[in-house]
C-alpha cells in the first residue's frame, strides 16, 4: 500500500477520464506545500490564498495563475478543487474560475470535464460575439436590478447574502460560458461585499464593549460599522485590498513595523463596500451597453 501522502484517486462515471494524483516531491512549492496534479487542469501548488498553476493544461488558464474560487466554492486545497469541479458537473453548471493573474483579478470559464488529457495549452480568450448578446443583455439586466436593490450602508450579512446566492444561480443557469465570463467580475465585487459584511459582523461581536456601547445585537454592529476596524497585513482585509487595489482608499492607516512588533492598520468597511457596489454598478452599465452594441 502506498503511504498516506502518496495516493492516487480513481473517480467514477464521467470522472474516469480524470485522475488526481497527490504528489510529494523533493522540491516543494514556494510556500512549502506539496504540489498536486489534476489531469485537464495542470500541476498546482498550494499558496497562501489559493492554488497556483505551476503548469497549465486548461486554456484559458495560464501558468502562474492563482486560482481563488470556482463558482461559489473557495479554493484552499487540491481537494477543494476536485470537489468544486465535481459539484459543477453534478449541477450541470459551467465552472467559472475566479483567479489572480499578475496584479489583476479576473474570471475565466473552464470547459469541463475535458474530452481527453491535454499535454499543453495555449491561452485563447473567447471574444464576445452577436451570439452572446441576448444572454449578456439578460444577465446585465439581472445585475442592474440587483444593484438597484442595494441600499447603502449595509448593516448586516442578511438579506444581502441570500439575494446574492439567488442572483448567482440565475446568472450561472444561462450556461453561455463567454457571457458568464464577462459578468463574473461584477459578481465577484458583490461576493466580496458579502465577505466584508460577514467579517464586519463577527469583528464587531468579538470586540470588547466600550463605555456607552451596546454589547449585543445589531445596535452594536451598527455603532462599530460607523468607525474604522483594525486589520493586519496577513488578514482578510489585506487580501481584499490586494485583490482590488481601488479599495486602498478605504484604508485610513496602513500596517507597519514598530521595532519587532507589527502596527495594525485601520480600515473602513462601509467605504470598501461603497467602492465595490459603485464599481459593480458602473461595470454593469458598461456591460449593458456592450450587449446593445453587439445587437446592432
Amino acid at each position: 500500500m502506498l503511504p498516506a501522502d502518496e495516493r492516487t484517486w480513481f473517480p467514477t462515471g464521467k470522472w474516469r477520464c480524470v485522475v488526481v494524483a497527490l504528489l510529494v516531491a523533493a522540491a516543494t512549492s514556494a510556500h512549502g506545500a506539496p504540489p498536486c496534479v489534476l489531469t485537464g487542469v495542470g500541476r498546482l501548488a498550494v499558496v497562501a490564498d489559493g492554488l497556483r498553476l505551476v503548469e497549465s493544461e486548461a486554456p484559458p488558464l495560464q501558468s502562474d495563475d492563482v486560482l481563488l474560487q470556482i463558482n461559489d466554492r473557495r479554493l484552499r486545497t487540491c481537494d477543494d478543487l476536485v470537489a468544486a469541479l465535481k459539484a459543477a458537473e453534478q449541477r450541470q453548471l459551467v465552472p467559472v474560475v475566479l483567479l489572480r493573474r499578475g496584479d489583476a483579478t479576473r474570471t475565466e470559464a473552464l470547459s469541463w470535464p475535458p474530452a481527453e488529457p491535454v499535454a499543453s495549452a495555449t491561452p485563447h480568450p473567447t471574444p464576445l460575439t452577436v451570439a452572446d448578446a441576448d444572454s449578456l443583455a439578460d444577465m446585465a439586466g439581472e445585475l442592474r436590478a440587483f444593484g438597484e436593490q442595494v441600499s447603502l450602508p449595509l448593516l448586516a450579512p442578511q438579506p444581502f447574502a441570500r439575494r446574492l446566492g439567488e442572483l448567482r444561480q440565475t446568472l450561472l443557469a444561462h450556461r453561455d460560458r463567454t457571457a458568464i465570463g464577462a459578468v463574473q467580475p461584477i459578481l465577484g465585487y458583490y461576493e466580496t461585499v458579502a465577505e466584508i459584511l460577514d467579517y464586519k459582523e463577527k469583528a464587531a461581536a468579538e470586540a470588547p464593549a466600550s463605555q456607552g456601547d451596546v454589547a449585543v445585537g445589531a445596535a452594536r454592529t451598527h455603532r462599530h460599522a460607523l468607525g474604522s476596524f483594525p486589520y493586519t497585513s496577513d488578514g482578510p482585509v489585506a487580501k481584499w485590498v490586494d485583490r482590488y487595489p481601488f479599495l486602498q482608499s478605504s484604508v485610513t492607516q496602513r500596517t507597519g513595523s514598530v521595532g519587532p512588533f507589527e502596527q495594525t492598520g485601520l480600515w473602513q468597511p462601509d467605504e470598501a463596500i461603497r467602492l465595490l457596489v459603485t464599481r459593480a454598478r458602473t461595470e454593469t452599465a458598461a456591460l449593458a451597453r456592450q450587449a446593445e452594441d453587439l445587437r446592432n
